[in-house]
């Protein structure tokens, strides 16, 4: 079967940021200019790596250690040692590296870590965090990168510091859609794969999908939001009702935000939209009910996406969810964009919006300029370069294997998205995402498809990949900033957006008004 048709990822257009121009292409190679690494000969240089990431991403990382390690001794003689280590949680993982910041020990410092920008928000303000730019900008190619090739929009979220890039992109995500594909089948509906639809269609589906209880359904939401925070920001972006900027200003103190929520409550009673503390089993995430067939369609991290896999993508595999009780699953999953809005509640055309996330990665001011140096010669390593494989078959003069992108590699690995627009144009990625615009041009049938094309399909990362391609120009990212004397930082004014969602949700005497005037007091200090 024919596995190319017309929309190649290796030349797309303008909209989704992503290059077909060569110029782009990373540098692979040593090149000219490289005196400050050749000087570095014979040295021996240890470095630590904070993160979260468990067994399987661990194992991923390692690799990657390995094959950069390999790299420096071979092509300048330095040996590398790495030392990766993962704190669990995002939670232990900011907690720890801020005892280590406060305690002033720099050999208890990683020399980088993982971390989301309002973390580095108060590293920067501990004055912690190292600038970029000396590396990114420098004479030397075989240090510095082409900052155009990473995804624009990953770049203005670490950029939003005043201007200087204190970390780059590593593993990123987003939210988007899944849906139970046998009911809208069932019920004559069809969802795009290539356009996001509205909330008012999604409204519009209510009867129908209500009245719906064939295969075991009992819906009771038509759409789970999985997580109160972003339905907060992003229905805020969507309608045009705001939040807060970069400088640690809060936006959402008027009557556009008490319409917002008043919306929010409307749907959420109406039962077209559900947040987890809806569910009587106090679930974190709305997975399990979708599995159940008690929603038909569930908004999440695409980091998150297998929680909801259920058989497989075409066909169906029947499993159990309960032994104990019986319950069983066997439908087909289908792969959307994000629902958007077509006029906000300023009564203007509404913004498309779409939650960015997954972590970036930064250096800290810890150790000599030498580890930094190596831990961003790590950082370039896997954003931006191909695979060190020197004993490949394929690979070139230089041991690099062309079109193996090391950010690719990691994103097909872990289910992120790569960062750069050469990692998206690459072999390597293009074909999931070409496997997914065949999968999808074949209305939805493996006929024809080898068996390692349906194992990489029923997985669903290659639909993954597209609508993670198609929602590029989307993209929003939420504003960083630390705490002051006067404003909670934007990482606990999240928490306290999370708070008014769930008031509002759980339908109790509190109402939108009264909701966000108790946000806005938490939110202001002194």
């Amino acid at each position: 079967m024919k596995k190319f048709f017309g929309v190649l990822i290796a030349c797309l257009s303008a909209f989704v940021l992503i290059a077909c121009n060569d110029t782009l292409a990373p540098n692979t190679t040593t090149q000219d200019n490289d005196s400050e690494l050749e000087a570095l000969a014979g040295s021996e240089i240890n470095i630590s790596f904070w993160h979260i990431w468990g067994a399987s991403k661990s194992a991923v990382l390692d690799s990657m250690i390995s094959e950069f390690e390999q790299m420096m001794l071979d092509k300048y003689e330095i040996t590398v040692n790495i030392t990766s280590t993962s704190q669990s949680d995002y939670s232990t993982l900011l907690s720890k590296t801020n005892q280590a910041i406060a305690a002033g020990d720099k050999d208890s410092m990683p020399t980088m870590v993982i971390g989301y920008p309002d973390h580095f928000a108060q590293y920067l303000k501990s004055k912690a965090v190292i600038s970029l730019d000396s590396y990114i900008n420098s004479s030397s190619s075989a240090i510095s990168v082409d900052l155009d090739d990473y995804v624009a929009s990953y770049i203005a979220e670490n950029n939003q510091f005043g201007g200087v890039t204190y970390s780059l992109p590593l593993s990123k995500s987003a939210e988007f859609m899944m849906y139970n594909k046998s009911i809208t089948d069932a019920c004559g509906i069809t969802i795009p794969y290539n356009t996001a639809i509205t909330w008012d269609t999604i409204k519009s589906y209510s009867s129908t999908l209500f009245a719906y209880t064939g295969n075991g359904a009992e819906i009771q939401y038509l759409v789970n939001y999985d997580s109160p925070a972003n339905l907060f920001i992003n229905f805020a972006r969507q309608l045009n009702a705001k939040y807060t900027t970069t400088d640690g200003e809060l936006l959402c103190t008027n009557s556009t935000t008490v319409t917002m929520l008043t919306l929010i409550e409307n749907y959420i009673s109406n039962k077209y939209l559900s947040v987890p503390i809806n569910y009587s089993d106090g679930a974190s995430y709305g997975s399990d009910y979708f599995k159940q067939q008690k929603m038909v369609f569930t908004i999440g991290s695409t980091a998150g996406y297998s929680y909801n896999m259920v058989g497989s993508v075409s066909g169906g595999e029947s499993g159990v969810l309960d032994p104990e009780n019986g319950i069983t699953y066997d439908f087909n999953v289908g792969f959307a964009l994000v629902p958007q809005f077509t006029t906000g509640v300023d009564g203007q055309a509404a913004t498309d919006s779409v939650v960015q996330q997954g972590p970036n990665v930064c250096i800290l001011d810890s150790g000599t300029s030498d580890e930094k140096l190596m831990a961003w010669m790590f950082i370039k390593y896997m954003t931006y370069q191909d695979q060190y494989a020197p004993s490949a078959d394929d690979a070139n003069a230089e041991g690099f294997v062309e079109g193996n992108n090391n950010s690719a590699r990691f994103a097909i690995s872990t289910g992120y998205f790569p960062v750069t627009n050469t990692a998206y144009a690459s072999t390597l990625y293009s074909q999931y995402i070409n496997l997914a615009i065949e999968y999808y041009q074949n209305n939805y049938s493996m006929d024809g498809f080898t068996d390692a094309e349906k194992a990489k399909l029923n997985s669903g990362y290659p639909q993954i990949a597209y609508v993670g391609y198609m929602q590029t120009a989307s993209y929003q990212y939420d504003p960083a900033f630390a705490a002051t004397s006067t404003l909670l930082g934007s990482a606990k004014i999240r928490e306290e957006a999370e708070n008014c969602i769930n008031k509002v949700a759980k339908n109790t005497s509190t109402d939108a008004a009264t909701a966000l005037a108790d946000m806005l007091a938490a939110c202001t200090l002194g």
